[in-house]
């Protein structure tokens, strides 16, 4: 049922849209200098989650994560560690924080609590985004790091800074902005269906 749902034209078009909002927020958030890097690109797949469904959240996780597979930092650092727990690990992330984002958005909808639900799957993106990665870093990359010289000293309070601070900035961001954009594209579609309601009578 969420399948036949999905593949509707106007569902397509509109994951097809976010994606390219999210290759831009991406490519931006490369090549402007903040002294955040938080990733912009979970704005994108937490709208698609919660207006288009699980299946469009998910395939725009796993396209971020692709896109992320091939910046630089994850090339030079990520990839000469280990090229197939890098693979997994940018793959799977967004997309699993993508997925669970409409999959928790759905009882909210039908019980008439779409605001709610916007807000916590709007938490739930940048929480499992930055969960599975802390786990999955921990699990492949430590010894890694340990083998190439990197002070794990170092490498700890640098991560748990940099990776705790990005969190805040990106959970803050993504519940203030995504609900906001999901409820306006939702009035406007139900602005449409009523339009178009009135013309067929």
């Amino acid at each position: 049922m969420q399948k036949k749902k999905f593949f509707k034209v106007r569902n397509l078009v509109g994951t097809a849209l976010l994606l390219a909002l999210e290759v831009v927020l991406q490519f931006l958030s490369m090549i402007i200098p903040t002294p955040v890097m938080m990733n912009l690109s979970l704005i994108p797949i937490t709208i698609g989650a919660i207006v288009y469904g699980p299946i469009s959240g998910g395939f725009l996780g796993l396209a971020c994560g692709l896109i992320i597979l091939l910046t630089p930092n994850t090339v030079t650092l990520f990839m000469s560690i280990s090229p197939a727990a890098t693979i997994i690990t940018c793959l799977l992330k967004t997309s699993i924080a993508g997925l669970l984002a409409g999959l928790v958005y759905i009882p909210f909808k039908k019980n008439n609590q779409s605001v709610v639900g916007s807000i916590i799957s709007s938490i739930i993106v940048p929480l499992f985004n930055t969960l599975i990665f802390s786990i999955f870093c921990f699990i492949f990359f430590i010894e890694g790091l340990k083998e190439i010289g990197f002070n794990l000293t170092n490498y700890w309070s640098i991560f748990t800074g940099f990776i705790g601070f990005n969190f805040v900035i990106e959970i803050i961001s993504n519940t203030v902005i995504c609900p906001l954009i999901v409820r306006a594209i939702k009035t406007n579609n139900q602005k449409y269906r009523e339009e178009n309601k009135e013309k067929t009578h």
